[in-house]
């Protein structure tokens, strides 16, 4: 029992120091598109002399790539109305010295890592930035559960014995 108890201890101290460490985007910030979760994260490049230093990914996010962009939007236009040509800017959560997004720099094709194949102007300073993370497939959280239920059974069975 006093296993459970440790174990039960330690999965929430993991949690609260995980929730201590940075403010996850809101939700309603946050874009679902070809299977990922996406973030507008800057009205700037994510590197010097732009952005750079600036930006702090946290909790999973990344910089997208070109391939990410691909499998999840067909070109500027949909990016931008993905992301409610601007209203859906999470700036203020990936860096300090922003809170807007600019949609113009969208259109005109300022995106950072942008798909060649859209004929943007990709890797430039004024590129804006966008984050991506993989969405958890509930069989993770089934596998989770599982995992938690055996080390249960098996605390129990040890106490028995």
């Amino acid at each position: 029992m006093k296993m459970m108890k440790s174990l039960i201890a330690l999965l929430f101290s993991l949690t609260w120091m995980t929730s201590a460490m940075a403010v996850d985007v809101p939700s309603n910030l946050i874009v679902n598109a070809g299977g990922m979760e996406w973030a507008w994260a800057a009205p700037c490049a994510p590197s010097a002399p732009s952005c750079g230093a600036d930006l702090v990914m946290h909790d999973g996010w990344n910089v997208a790539a070109a391939g990410d962009f691909a499998s999840s939007f067909t070109g500027f236009a949909d990016l931008s109305a993905q992301f409610g040509a601007g209203a859906t800017c999470a700036s203020a959560y990936f860096n300090s010295g922003y809170s807007h997004c600019d949609n113009g720099d969208v259109l005109g094709g300022y995106v950072w890592n942008a798909p060649a194949a859209w004929a943007g102007q990709p890797n430039n300073p004024a590129s804006e930035t966008f984050v991506v993370r993989g969405v958890p497939e509930p069989e993770t959280y089934a596998l989770m559960l599982a995992g938690l239920a055996l080390v249960g059974f098996v605390a129990r069975r040890r106490q028995r014995a």
